[in-house]
């Protein structure tokens, strides 16, 4: 709010419009799932998050926290990026590489937190490009943090395991994205055959990565590689094997497999001919798509609920493949959807 923002611009010798610019709202025009949603229960006012911002974690470029040898880097390090906590920002285009969740010391998400952007930020003697989680207590019942650096060279995480091709159409896809994301970025773009402004284009995106999400693994072919497909492939039998619910609209934090989805997704947006989503959206290719309940419904219901912030091109697509009838009355022969 305006307070906090007159108090730390005051305290850290900033305007207002830089501050402002230091929060991810700050790219809600293009981006609109970056504006928290202000809701008001029983802990009083609080802002909620969309799945599509990453708030309990983020990802990371190790040689981007390396610095770019200036004096106040080689001190603390390189920024921790905004962009890093969008998943549909996934690669790196100063370094060519994806990016990184997991520390490579402790092996878990090396800025875990469920209260705080910036987990355990009154412990002193911490350099900005540590880890922060907290793989273990000591004994006092403190949090014995990792503390492993995390601007050491790693090799990118889409090494070895895509082919060069692979690669170069995952990276063509993110810069991109980031190209749409810069306030002075292109102002239009084409998404299911017809204009759009940024934000629809993302609104867009982001049905379009749920629906591939919901029909999962119906909608295998349209990933653009195989390879693409087996990295999202991965991260669905692994969220199975940890006994993990797979909500639909949740992306991946791993980086290359929310990289295969978002590219995928992308490359829905670019054909004008969208009806290669009608199999996927048939209750045929649900297993339980009577439920109200299963995916499929669930996805008809946040479009529904949606559609207003999305391109008029993917309205105009998705409008004659949703059921439009309902049966009339509890009449045996009533009226279904087509």
């Amino acid at each position: 709010d305006q307070a906090a923002a007159a108090a730390f611009a005051d305290a850290s010798r900033l305007t207002p419009a830089e501050v402002a610019s230091l929060c991810v709202s700050s790219m809600s025009s293009r981006y609109p799932q970056a504006e928290p949603v202000i809701t008001v229960g029983r802990q009083g006012i609080r802002p909620v998050a969309s799945p599509w911002v990453f708030t309990a974690a983020t990802r990371y470029c190790p040689q981007c926290l390396a610095g770019d040898g200036s004096h106040v880097q080689d001190q603390y390090g390189g920024a921790w990026r905004k962009t890093w906590r969008l998943p549909a920002m996934f690669a790196c285009p100063v370094h060519h590489r994806l990016l990184e969740h997991l520390c490579p010391s402790c092996r878990q998400p090396a800025m875990s937190a469920s209260a705080s952007l910036i987990p355990y930020s009154r412990v002193s003697g911490l350099h900005p490009v540590q880890c922060r989680a907290a793989p273990r207590t000591s004994r006092g019942g403190r949090p014995d943090l990792c503390a492993a650096r995390l601007d050491q060279p790693l090799p990118p995480a889409d090494a070895g395991q895509l082919p060069g091709a692979d690669q170069e159409i995952l990276h063509a896809a993110s810069n991109r994205l980031l190209d749409l994301l810069q306030p002075d970025g292109p102002t239009a773009v084409l998404s299911a055959g017809g204009p759009a402004t940024p934000a629809q284009y993302f609104a867009d995106l982001r049905l379009a990565s749920g629906l591939i999400s919901a029909a999962w693994p119906a909608s295998r072919p349209l990933f653009p590689t195989p390879a693409l497909a087996g990295a999202f492939s991965e991260h669905v039998a692994d969220s199975t094997r940890h006994g993990n619910y797979r909500v639909y609209d949740t992306p991946p934090l791993d980086a290359l497999a929310c990289a295969a989805l978002v590219t995928a997704a992308a490359g829905i947006l670019d054909s004008p001919d969208l009806r290669i989503l009608g199999q996927h959206l048939a209750p045929a290719r649900d297993p339980g798509g009577t439920s109200k309940d299963s995916p499929r419904w669930r996805w008809i219901r946040r479009y529904r609920r949606t559609r207003h912030e999305c391109s008029a091109g993917l309205q105009d697509a998705l409008e004659p493949l949703l059921p439009t009838f309902r049966r009339a009355g509890q009449h045996r022969h009533g009226r279904r959807a087509p």
